[in-house]
């Protein structure tokens, strides 16, 4: 690979996890613990 697919690759990820975080940080995660 290129360090130009490098980068690319580098950027999808980190705009991946972001995009996760977010979505995460929005869903009520600790309400669906305490109710099992």
């Amino acid at each position: 690979l290129t360090p130009e697919w490098g980068l690319v690759l580098t950027g999808l990820i980190s705009g991946t996890l972001a995009y996760l975080m977010r979505h995460k940080l929005q869903v009520p995660w600790n309400n669906k613990e305490g109710n099992g």
